[in-house]
């Protein structure tokens, strides 16, 4: 997974779910500690839906501001940057969900913080296993 690809992400479960494992550090058994197992499926649907819903936004943002400083700033649209300690700024963006905007930054900045192949080599597993849940319902 790459910016170009989390940017271009909309609101919805598949994003709840790579939040949940990627930036909160929920751990599904299977692939990498991603979804595989029916029962692991089940307690994925009880993930909060962090990108449509600003209440479970907002502890997305409390764990990644006890790391690093940020600005959230919006009326219509919003963009949440966070200053990562190398001096690379992450971005958002322009989002029409504040909710939206945090999970965005939140997975850019883990995307900062780790290696970029660990997280290519997962993120291809993850959407598959996402795409085919969903679809299941």
């Amino acid at each position: 997974m790459n910016n170009k690809e989390i940017l271009k992400m909309k609101a919805g479960r598949e994003l709840d779910l790579l939040v949940d494992q990627m930036v909160m550090g929920k751990k599904y058994p299977g692939i990498r500690g991603f979804v595989t197992s029916k029962k692991a499926v089940d307690n994925a649907t009880k993930v909060p839906h962090y990108s449509t819903n600003v209440y479970f936004a907002e502890r997305v943002l409390e764990k990644i501001k006890d790391k690093y400083p940020i600005i959230l700033q919006g009326t219509d649209y919003w963009e949440c940057q966070v200053f990562l300690p190398t001096g690379t700024t992450v971005s958002s963006k322009l989002n029409d969900l504040l909710s939206l905007a945090v999970c965005k930054a939140a997975l850019l900045t883990v995307l900062e913080e780790e290696s970029p192949t660990k997280i290519e080599d997962s993120s291809k597993e993850i959407i598959l296993k996402l795409t085919r849940m969903l679809s299941k319902g």
